[in-house]
């Protein structure tokens, strides 16, 4: 596997496992979200019930009293219409003093007004109501009292006050009236001569006698201000305690849950399949670079083979000339000719020692051994190696490389780097220019070797890739072959290009950045 590849795993594979893990922290947050709206919910139906009860309350108080049996009917009215398990009515001290539903089985001493109570199945909530005198502007006391069946004793009325009374009207509401109070219709003349004699009627009726459904009605007329007080003492402000189930609340968050869980296991088996693809795809990766080594390899093994067939015929001739020197010398007796044969074979002698050591070179299966190269100071070295050849041809060497270093062979590189320079040296005339550049950008380097000499023709510049394929007369046709060869072997491309001078430009790609 590349370096790409082993960074492209190493990024892709701890990413999904952050967004999974994100998708999970998003769905709890959702999920508690959702919790905290289904209780926020039932404490405001909690809210409606109380607002509920109160009007209640108002619109069945009578002479500012309520029957302990009345509101134990309110209360199981209300439980049967709004879904509660329970409500109570509890006195500060703790005891019960109503209640309807089932029972409470804990103490009511430690639930707080205002503050609801949550435990495993219920929600308990406890709401303050007033059941007691209020005192007013005019220092009279008004408020609901809590009373007992057969706590309503019939006021005792005077004759002046019965007297006073008005006629009462004929028709059903009359006869309700005078049912009630066991009179008969006065006769018009006597009514008249009763009030004419009579006190003012605020003298009489005074401002106690409430309104039926006023919740802060004045104190019951029955009772002395004394009475309704020590009365009030014992009740005052008391608490109505409203349980209801959270049996709903739990389902539908447990319905919440499994989907959350869902979505969460769903998240998973996508961050698994696509781990899994990543991992195919790697897979075929690397088997589509084992095929194309494979066939890197057979096309490397076609070009051994021309060129031990190149190497065959270039070996061939030089041993006719030095065979042919021999027998010269072999039939000269002359000692200085015999000298200029014996420096000719020597020649000829290193002529198919350099053919033989640039295919031994070519031929060698190359393992590149991946390490930090800066090309900068790799292209310094090589300039100072080749300065005697620059300085025979009088040649304009510049260098154009950045500071930096790149994953490389060293040995590989170095070797690259000579032939192309010593094959451009070569091309370029008299007084020419070669440039070596060498540039970084996003994470990858490119080498560009260039020159102004004459280029390639277009026809055969695929061609000169290949061994023994060479444009310069005492080429050997192995230089650019060892090039692409080298190339390969660090999974680099390479291309030729025409430079911006119009000469060759040699573009080496793909080289990872250390």
């Amino acid at each position: 596997m590349s370096i790409a590849g082993i960074r492209r795993k190493h990024l892709v594979y701890p990413l999904l496992v952050v967004l999974w893990l994100c998708v999970g922290a998003w769905q709890a947050v959702e999920h508690r979200s959702v919790g905290e709206a289904q209780r926020s919910a039932l404490l405001l139906r909690l809210a409606d019930i109380s607002r509920t009860l109160a009007v209640a309350i108002r619109s069945n108080t009578r002479f500012g009293t309520l029957r302990r049996d009345r509101l134990e009917e309110i209360l199981a009215d209300l439980v049967e219409l709004q879904g509660l398990d329970a409500v109570a009515l509890v006195s500060p001290q703790g005891e019960l003093l109503a209640s309807a539903g089932g029972e409470f089985s804990e103490g009511f001493g430690a639930l707080v007004p205002g503050k609801p109570h949550w435990d495993g199945a219920h929600l308990t909530s406890v709401e303050p109501v007033l059941f007691g005198p209020i005192s007013s502007k005019d220092g009279t006391l008004s408020g609901v009292l809590l009373v007992e069946p057969g706590q309503r004793p019939r006021r005792r009325v005077s004759q002046g006050e019965r007297a006073l009374r008005l006629p009462v009207p004929n028709g059903p509401a009359g006869m309700r009236d005078r049912e009630r109070n066991g009179s008969h219709p006065p006769s018009p003349s006597s009514s008249r001569e009763s009030i004419r004699r009579g006190p003012p009627w605020s003298a009489v009726l005074p401002r106690r006698f409430p309104r039926r459904g006023t919740l802060h009605a004045a104190r019951p007329p029955w009772m002395t201000k004394e009475e309704y007080a020590e009365r009030y003492q014992r009740q005052g402000v008391q608490r109505f305690v409203l349980r209801i189930s959270t049996a709903e609340t739990h389902a539908a968050l447990s319905h919440d849950r499994i989907l959350r869980i869902g979505i969460i296991l769903l998240a998973l088996v996508v961050a698994l399949s696509l781990a899994f693809s990543m991992r195919a795809y790697e897979r075929a990766s690397g088997l589509n670079v084992q095929l194309a080594r494979t066939e890197e390899m057979n096309s490397h093994l076609r070009e051994l083979s021309t060129a031990a067939a190149g190497l065959a015929h270039e070996t061939r001739n030089p041993l006719n000339v030095v065979r042919g020197i021999a027998q010269t010398m072999v039939a000269s007796d002359d000692a200085s000719a015999m000298k200029g044969h014996a420096g000719q074979v020597i020649e000829e002698v290193d002529r198919v020692n350099s053919r033989l050591t640039e295919f031994i070179s070519y031929a060698r299966p190359c393992e590149p051994q991946m390490t930090p190269v800066s090309p900068a100071r790799l292209a310094r070295e090589l300039a100072k190696a080749l300065e005697f050849d620059r300085e025979d041809k009088n040649i304009q060497f510049h260098l154009d490389c950045q500071s930096g270093e790149m994953l490389a062979d060293m040995d590989l590189t170095r070797q690259i780097l000579f032939n192309l320079i010593i094959n451009a040296f070569e091309i370029v005339p008299e007084g020419g220019r070669v440039t070596v550049r060498a540039q970084a950008e996003h994470g990858e380097w490119t080498l560009r070797v260039e020159d102004n000499g004459s280029g390639v023709p277009e026809d055969q510049r695929e061609e000169i890739f290949r061994p023994y394929v060479t444009l310069r007369e005492n080429g050997t046709g192995l230089g650019l072959a060892v090039v692409r060869r080298n190339t390969q072997a660090q999974q680099w491309t390479l291309a030729y290009e025409t430079s911006p001078e119009g000469g060759a430009a040699f573009v080496i790609a793909g080289i990872v950045s250390a």
